[in-house]
This record gives C-alpha cells, sequence and structure tokens, in this order.
C-alpha cells in the first residue's frame, strides 16, 4: 500500500487551515466529517449465513492512532522501501491481525517525529 508523507510542521509549506492548530485534531475531526457518508468504514467483517462475509454496521468506529516516532523525516528518503529500520516505529500491529472477523475496517495512523525524544 502506497501512501504520502507531509511535513506539517514546516508553517510556510503547510495549508493555511493547518497553520497554529493541532494538526492530529484538525485529521481527526475531518475524518470524522468524511465518515457520515460512508459510515460502513465504522463497522467491522462479520460472518454471515453461509459463511459469506459482510460488514456489521455496528458503529464501533475505526481505529485512529496518534504515535510518536523518533526520527527525523528526512531520514526516511524519497520513500519507505524495504528495508526500512524505522518500521517498528512506523507500524502499529493491530491486536486482531491475525483474522479478519470483527477486526476494523478502516485504520488510520498519524506519526509525529521526534528525533532524539
Amino acid at each position: 500500500m502506497a501512501g504520502n508523507l507531509h511535513n506539517l510542521n514546516n508553517p510556510s509549506s503547510s495549508p493555511p487551515i493547518l497553520r497554529e492548530k493541532d494538526h492530529v485534531k484538525v485529521i481527526k475531526e475531518a475524518i470524522s466529517e468524511a465518515l457520515v457518508y460512508y459510515y460502513p468504514f465504522a463497522g467491522r467483517i462479520k460472518e454471515g449465513p453461509n459463511r459469506k462475509l459482510m460488514v456489521d454496521r455496528n458503529g464501533e468506529g475505526i481505529l485512529f492512532l496518534e504515535v510518536e516516532a523518533n526520527f527525523k523525516l528526512e531520514q526516511l528518503g524519497d520513500a519507505i522501501k524495504p528495508p526500512c529500520p524505522y518500521l517498528e516505529q512506523l507500524i502499529y500491529n493491530v491486536p486482531c491481525s491475525d483474522g479478519i472477523l470483527g477486526c476494523p475496517l478502516l485504520l488510520i495512523e498519524v506519526s509525529l517525529l521526534f528525533p532524539n525524544h
């Protein structure tokens, strides 16, 4: 899965809406507003009749993580490619990830980089 890395700590490169704000709070609120229209993502996978997989729209919510990592964005280079020495700091191991039943359909992680923290 490909993703984008954005440096929100550089005020000159940040969009005006993100300047002088709690970046994680802004992201979380935007996701919350978007999920109103995509409410099935707040559910979980369940097994229905004849072992058919379906979405249980139970409203348990997505998994939203705010994590801290101890390195600089520049240390990643242009892309995260194997072997990545920071993988353990960047990737969250979802407790139920050994299967799919009952797991969140969507996980969003905001990584805050604090070199030498």
